[in-house]
């Protein structure tokens, strides 16, 4: 059974949100470096939550198993949170800092592990 995430569960967090689906090349490529940074930060510090976006719970949870990823993945089966949340580009990451503010809205492909990378995370941290 998969987990309901609320408000709660960010509390004192830095959180990014990226969007992304399994037949999209720049998120595939982009998906171990996300895995990479929540392994070095942590997630009690920085919260990376992989929203799949209209895809099958099976497919998008293969995925995930096939490239190692253990992120937490949230499925927007119906688009409706990508809508939500304007999101047309992917991927498209949404970052927050730890006190919930929206700090940014980053489209296309990032390696998160590059230093430029690095410094936006750490004005999340703060």
């Amino acid at each position: 059974m998969g987990k309901t995430w609320t408000p709660q569960d960010f509390k004192g967090r830095a959180v990014m949100l990226n969007f992304w689906a399994s037949w999209c090349e720049p998120c595939r490529s982009e998906m171990p470096t996300l895995q990479q940074i929540s392994d070095i930060y942590g997630d009690d510090k920085l919260l990376v939550l992989a929203v799949n976006f209209k895809e099958t719970a099976q497919r998008a949870l293969q995925f995930a198993k096939t490239t190692g990823v253990m992120l937490p993945v949230l499925l927007d089966m119906q688009g409706k949170a990508a809508e939500r949340w304007g999101v047309k580009v992917f991927p498209t990451t949404l970052t927050f800092d730890r006190h919930g503010k929206p700090q940014h809205r980053i489209k296309g492909e990032v390696d998160w592990t590059s230093a430029p990378s690095g410094r936006l995370i750490q004005t999340l941290l703060r």
